[in-house]
């Protein structure tokens, strides 16, 4: 019999410190594995597009902010992302994340917020006829 070894080819490994900052920081690669968890290698790719289209600050926030939410996987990271990018990175007004004071109301708190005022008047209405 013969024996076969198994090895998979070597996969680079980021190094745990980003050296052109000029700092000792950790790099998005190590704050991944801390606020996500494991890094893949498709993850790892995933990353490295990443660092090229955002900030590397906008990356570390988004990550924390998914870790924050227990949303701890790359999607949720890429979603913030990408609403920063359309809306505006979360300190633009005042750490608000999107730099608006509140989430814009959907359709159905619209209606809800619509049918709430028709009720109220109809009540006042009845209240005041029943006050004559």
């Amino acid at each position: 019999m013969e024996n076969l070894a198994v090895t998979s080819a070597p996969s680079p490994s980021p190094s745990l410190i980003n050296t052109t900052t000029g700092g000792a920081r950790p790099n998005i690669f190590a704050i991944y594995e801390r606020e996500i968890g494991a890094l893949t290698p498709i993850i790892a790719d995933e990353l490295i597009d990443a660092e090229a289209t955002y900030p590397e600050d906008w990356i570390i926030a988004a990550l924390q902010e998914s870790a924050r939410q227990n949303k701890r996987n790359w999607k949720y990271t890429l979603a913030i992302l990408k609403r920063w990018k359309v809306d505006g990175f979360q300190s633009v007004n005042k750490g608000i994340p999107n730099g608006r004071a509140h989430s814009p109301k959907t359709k159905a708190q619209q209606i809800a917020d619509s049918n709430k005022d028709v009720l109220r008047r109809a009540l006042e209405k009845a209240e005041a006829r029943n006050g004559e």
